[in-house]
């Protein structure tokens, strides 16, 4: 089991890596000062995988 991968900032670019850290299988947990960001975060990166396309194994 790989350990939690802890992302600091639910804006733009933290929303973003823990996107693309949860698609390749680890867990994540997200922090930011304004805990409405957080839910912000987790439900636009539910949106969005939902919608785009699957990223390639090599892009991971």
């Amino acid at each position: 089991m790989l350990p939690t991968v802890a992302v600091i900032g639910a804006g733009t670019m933290g929303r973003q890596i823990a996107a693309l850290i949860a698609t390749s299988g680890r867990e994540v947990a997200m922090w930011d000062a304004m805990p409405e960001m957080v839910a912000a975060a987790r439900e636009r990166i539910r949106q969005e995988t939902e919608t785009l396309p699957a990223l390639p194994r090599y892009a991971h």
